[in-house]
């Protein structure tokens, strides 16, 4: 603007400069004429230099347009994959929280607290811990009160069992009961103790209590896809009356396996892929 203003005051001062000295030597009839031309060369003046004006303004605009143009189809090049992993995992997130809002309501939830033991959604990765994922919500139930109550032993679980509410024990059986049941961890292969395994299974009927594909019943938990150590460290307890049955069915069946058997029939169970049911 400050450039239009000085290109303006200059053409007007050079037509005036120009009126005048013809004015001052020519007589009135040319006079007229000179004044007529004059302001049709000024005229002419004022229109190129507009002209000049408009290319002068309109050239720096292009210019502008052109890096601006420039710059975000660089940005784009250098940052688009980042801007589109950043989207892809927000919409990620909120894929996530929309399901964990849906599976077990809003945050925080209760069973949150149990993920670092026991796994997300109740399955764990480490196989020394017990999956809840898919136990039935009567199993779940009544160990948590066995643990409040001092009846099975944990030092870690005996004060956070004592700590819930009845509400909250329902609500965390219901919940785990109706998650997705995996394998914890896929022992190595061995095929001989894995034999050796299903007929221990098969001749103490396990599957009386524990169900059809060991995938849990009403009498007994899920031991399917249980994690190997901690199937065995359970086993070893009823065997050793550290943990109690309330009918001592699971006390004496343990108490007549050897540690080969316990060994082979934990084996076989965790290799085994549990199946969801329904509760």
């Amino acid at each position: 603007m400050k450039r239009a203003t000085v290109l303006g005051v200059a053409i007007a001062a050079a037509a005036l400069m120009a009126l005048a000295t013809n004015l001052g030597h020519e007589p009135w009839s040319a006079q007229r004429f000179s004044i007529f031309g004059t302001l049709r060369s000024g005229r002419l003046a004022v229109l190129q230099a507009l002209q000049s004006l408009s290319f002068a303004m309109k050239r720096p605009f292009l210019i502008g347009t052109t890096v601006i143009t420039a710059g975000l189809a660089a940005a784009a090049t250098l940052l688009g994959p980042e801007l589109l992993t950043g989207y892809r995992f927000m919409d990620a997130l909120d894929g996530y929280y929309s399901d964990y809002e849906a599976n077990g309501g809003p945050w925080p939830q209760i069973q949150d607290s149990c993920a670092l033991c026991h796994g997300v959604r109740g399955q764990p990765r480490d196989g020394q811990y017990a999956a809840l994922a898919g136990q039935p919500a009567p199993y779940i139930e009544s160990q948590l009160h066995a643990f409040a109550q001092g009846r099975r032993h944990s030092a870690q679980m005996g004060p956070l069992a004592a700590s819930l509410t009845d509400a909250q024990i329902k609500s965390l059986a219901d919940y785990f009961s109706r998650q997705t049941p995996e394998t914890t961890e896929a022992p190595g292969q061995d095929a001989a103790l894995a034999k050796q395994g299903k007929v221990v299974v098969a001749a103490r009927g396990c599957i009386a209590c524990h169900g059809e594909n060991l995938s849990g019943g009403p009498l007994g938990p899920r031991i399917a896809g249980q994690g190997e150590g901690y199937l065995l460290d359970q086993l070893q307890a009823f065997k050793q009356g550290q943990r109690q049955d309330p009918t001592q069915a699971m006390n004496a069946m343990a108490g007549l396996l050897s540690e080969d058997e316990l060994k082979a029939t934990v084996h076989y169970l965790s290799s085994l892929a549990p199946k969801s049911t329904a509760r």
